[in-house]
């Protein structure tokens, strides 16, 4: 199955929606590779489909993820945080909020595709990654 690469940051506070969200604060946390997503569900009711695909880290980057998740921690207890993930929390979001897309419409169907992307991890360097589309109509 053919990979191809990503770049995941995670991101520090959410200011922007979506179509605007390479303006919010991040923070870089791995290079990883994707299998192609394969549809694995059709949601008529709702006008849209479900994608699966797996993102697999190098135990360099897992490394790297894990160095970048210890100056998250620091950023949130200088922040004054609440509750400060773990670092499993810290992946699945972030690789999750890779999949998310949306456009900048500012009115409601336009019949552009938005993408929810949820991960789970499923091994050490490996997640499963859901992604729900909705038309917007």
């Amino acid at each position: 199955m053919p990979k191809h690469k990503l770049e995941v940051e995670l991101t520090l506070r959410y200011s922007y929606h979506v179509g605007w969200r390479h303006l919010n604060d991040t923070l870089y946390l791995f290079d990883g590779r994707m299998t192609t997503p394969r549809r694995v569900e059709v949601d008529e009711d709702r006008d849209g489909w479900l994608d699966r695909c797996v993102v697999t880290l190098s135990p360099a980057e897992l490394a790297r993820a894990k160095r970048a998740y210890k100056v998250y921690r620091a950023w949130a207890k200088a922040d004054r945080a609440e509750w400060i993930p773990t670092f499993t929390q810290v992946l699945e979001r972030a690789t999750g909020d890779y999949f998310d897309r949306g456009c900048r419409c500012e009115h409601d169907c336009c019949g552009h595709v938005s993408a929810y992307g949820v991960a789970k991890r499923i091994g050490p360097r490996t997640l499963s990654v859901r992604v729900r589309n909705i038309i917007n109509v």
